[in-house]
């Protein structure tokens, strides 16, 4: 997985976040909503940021603001491990997201 996106994405940058984003939207089970802003304007801060994500033991913590089983918006924390393939392991595209993210 990342191949597909080379035909989409203008640089190495925007591949690895739309890789990150996919593997991660599949194995968390995330709705959307929970991922990205309502659109360019929105200041909810309901959507997923960088300061929401931690390491732990080699697995990713993301703490989820709000979500539609979560009308009161008191946040729940959700823990997605490492995958021995490496084509579909969501802790290395984060990885290398942030790494391209850095060098941007």
């Amino acid at each position: 997985m990342g191949k597909e996106w080379r035909g989409i994405c203008r640089d190495e940058y925007e591949q690895a976040l739309m890789r990150a984003a996919s593997l991660v939207a599949f194995f968390g089970a995330f709705r959307i909503s929970e991922l990205v802003a309502a659109g360019k304007f929105d200041t909810s801060r309901t959507a997923l940021q960088v300061s929401d994500l931690r390491w732990q033991e080699g697995s990713v913590v993301f703490w989820v603001r709000q979500s539609k089983t979560d009308q009161l918006a008191k946040g729940q924390q959700v823990v997605l491990g490492p995958w021995s393939a490496v084509d579909i392991c969501l802790v290395a595209a984060i990885e290398a997201y942030y790494r391209s993210w850095v060098w941007a």
